[in-house]
């Protein structure tokens, strides 16, 4: 097996780039613009009440420079439609370990995390790692610690019913016809949430202010603990390959791009090398690690970024926009912060909707298999459980599958002899 799968070639890349920067590349990339704006609302929630939020918020993002940069090498390198960014479930287990260890020493385990996706990168044996947790599984943990999000969704409805009316069915309305309007259902559902702020007296614009620009800034790591790298590195490592990059490959695979440009299979190994070369780096910068962004890969790989083997474009212009997001960074946290903080978790919730939808999917459709130990890994997420400062992502997969080598025995032997 060959560890690192040949590409086009960053010159034939650049190349063909004038050639295929049409309208339709142009316009997905801005829409991957606005999927990564989007999930700073989920940024913001999560790390504005933590010790000294404000700048690991700002650090975190302003780091996004960092897949940015990967994003554009790489589409080009590929011509596939290779959009970087960073693991949206991998936020929660970063931020739980903020809160359970100091921050520097997250930072160290997101560190040991990146070094484990790299060795497995290395080892050309990712496909097996990737089924050594049954997917299902693994699933079925994203689920259970992201559900709080979806509960936010309605929970407002007692505090703030209109507005909560009003944005759902702006983003229901948006939801049906997204095919049609090409903007996601999400940003429709923030720029409502917006003008009805400002509208009802919620938002305080006159505490809106310009922060600046994002500076990039070199963090200190830790050396992490034992219980940093059960609770942090662990669990980030098997988010990253199992959930991220697998989603992201599916994508790639589905679409025919493992034979797009002719005889150039879809780079596996060295994506998963990468995202751990990246998961090294980007957390001296404050960011968690990087990986092959799912959503957004989708977003590029679509029919609507025009011919196939022009598609690499739309993620080209997406990760430029990702680096705007990160050059923007001190100035979305001064606009989120003039938010209500109920319209900010209904928000995130929606934000974190499709990938709560999509890893429930993925947990209990019908022939996925591995019933019982994807059902208590969506318990133990949703339970939130920390033992020993252990947080409740490693618990999830620990009890699953322990759950499940002893009740779905007969989907371990059929995914054996397979």
């Amino acid at each position: 097996m060959k560890i690192w799968e040949s590409a086009a070639g960053f010159k034939e890349g650049v190349r063909t780039l004038p050639h295929y920067a049409k309208l339709a590349p142009i316009t997905q990339g801005f829409i991957i613009l606005l999927l990564f704006l989007s999930v700073n609302v989920l940024d913001y929630s999560l790390m504005k009440d933590l010790p000294d939020g404000r700048n690991v918020y700002i650090a975190f993002v302003t780091a996004c420079m960092i897949p940015g940069i990967f994003g554009i090498v790489l589409s080009l390198y590929w011509k596939k439609p290779i959009t970087w960014a960073y693991s949206i479930p991998g936020i929660i287990v970063f931020v739980s370990g903020i809160v359970n260890f100091v921050y520097g020493e997250t930072l160290g385990a997101c560190i040991v995390a990146g070094v484990i996706v790299l060795v497995i990168g290395f080892s050309g044996v990712v496909n097996r790692v990737m089924r050594w947790i049954p997917l299902p599984i693994t699933m079925g943990m994203v689920a259970g610690v992201l559900f709080r999000f979806a509960v936010d969704i309605v929970k407002p409805l007692g505090v703030i019913p209109l507005t909560v009316a009003i944005v759902l069915g702006c983003y229901a309305v948006a939801t049906l016809f997204r095919e049609k309007i090409k903007i996601p259902p999400i940003f429709i559902a923030v720029v409502v949430g917006l003008i009805v702020a400002v509208v009802d007296g919620s938002l305080n614009i006159g505490a809106m202010v310009f922060g600046g620009l994002g500076v990039a800034r070199v963090m200190s790591p830790a050396l992490p603990s034992f219980g940093a790298i059960i609770s942090v590195a662990i669990p980030l490592a098997i988010l990253t390959i199992a959930a991220e990059n697998a989603q992201a490959i599916g994508v790639l695979l589905t679409e025919g791009y493992d034979d797009i440009p002719k005889g150039k299979r879809v780079p596996i190994n060295a994506m998963t090398i990468l995202s751990g070369v990246g998961g090294i780096i980007a957390p001296f910068f404050g960011l968690n690690n990087t990986n092959i962004a799912g959503p957004a890969t989708a977003t590029a790989a679509s029919p609507d970024s025009g011919p196939p083997e022009g598609r690499y474009t739309a993620s080209f212009f997406g990760n430029i926009g990702c680096i705007i997001v990160a050059i923007l960074a001190p100035t979305t946290f001064a606009i989120f912060q003039c938010f209500p903080l109920t319209l900010i978790s209904m928000l995130a919730g929606l934000a974190m909707l499709g990938v709560i939808i999509g890893a429930l999917q993925r947990s209990f459709s019908k022939g996925a298999g591995f019933l019982y130990g994807a059902s208590f890994a969506f318990i133990t997420g949703i339970a939130g459980i920390t033992i020993f400062k252990i947080s409740a992502p490693f618990w999830a997969l620990v009890i699953g599958t322990i759950i499940s080598l002893i009740v779905d025995r007969k989907d371990w032997r059929m995914r054996t002899s397979a």
